[in-house]
């Protein structure tokens, strides 16, 4: 699996190397180095999840792992779609302020990339429940499976649309995946309804929607000039009505008493 993973995330910069050019590996390595933050952040979040899910799993209590995740992917979906608009809005800005002007590829390269980041990235915490329930072949299927579309298809499209056709191959296996064959893999592990999930999934998506995107449209329209400062403060009042509307919406009454109880001690 691990050995899947490292195929999956470097074969797009070996593809480009061997079929472009060094430079352009720069241009893409770049836009995948913030992607791959998103998954690493929510990877971290799943690490402490494999020895309950595993606990839970020798008890027979599948209803708990089921209820568990249920509330990982509500948090999830909204937080990971919240940062892939904010990755649309403000993600060119934020490249031409750190790497500065000529890195046009790059911010389009994000913009393709960042798209299905929505869906597979609150769904890799699952890899967890895999974990500890055992089921590491069925990952595995699932991982290198994505890899070696990933390499076809990148393969393919380099020499039709360059630098952007590797992008493609890498967005076109993720979305097929993680929007179809992983969620119904995976409550079929869990015995959980697949049709609740994307009810609901799709739910917190469009709220998350409805309370980021205006914001970011509204800060970057008349907030944001140019300049690390003014970028900041621009974040931080799209994140401030983005919470809000994750606090008022998405959080269960229980953990807003325990945040609440935490920040009163």
């Amino acid at each position: 699996i691990v050995s899947a993973w490292v195929m999956l995330f470097n074969s797009d910069n070996v593809i480009i190397g061997a079929f472009l050019s060094t430079s352009a590996v720069t241009t893409y390595s770049i836009a995948g180095t913030i992607i791959n933050y998103f998954r690493g952040a929510v990877a971290a979040i799943g690490v402490p999840l494999a020895p309950a899910v595993s606990h839970l799993d020798a008890s027979g209590d599948t209803d708990q792992i089921a209820s568990l995740t249920k509330k990982l992917f509500r948090y999830l979906f909204y937080l990971s779609t919240a940062l892939c608009i904010g990755a649309l809005v403000f993600g060119r800005d934020f490249i031409f302020l750190w790497m500065g002007p000529g890195f046009e590829e790059t911010a389009t390269i994000l913009h393709l990339l960042v798209i299905p980041a929505a869906i597979y990235v609150p769904q890799s915490v699952s890899n967890s429940v895999f974990f500890g329930t055992g089921r590491m072949k069925t990952l595995f299927y699932m991982v290198i499976s994505e890899a070696l579309c990933n390499i076809v298809l990148s393969v393919w499209f380099v020499r039709i649309w360059g630098i952007y056709g590797v992008a493609v191959g890498t967005v076109i296996p993720q979305f097929i995946i993680y929007a179809f064959v992983y969620p119904f893999v995976f409550h079929r592990l869990i015995k959980a309804n697949v049709r609740e999930f994307y009810q609901y999934s799709i739910t917190i998506m469009s709220l998350s929607v409805l309370f980021t995107l205006p914001a970011a449209w509204l800060v970057k329209r008349f907030v944001f000039t140019e300049g690390w400062m003014s970028f900041a403060v621009s974040i931080l009042l799209v994140m401030a009505v983005s919470l809000t509307g994750f606090w008022w919406k998405i959080v269960d009454d229980s953990d807003k008493q325990k945040i609440l109880a935490k920040i009163g001690r």
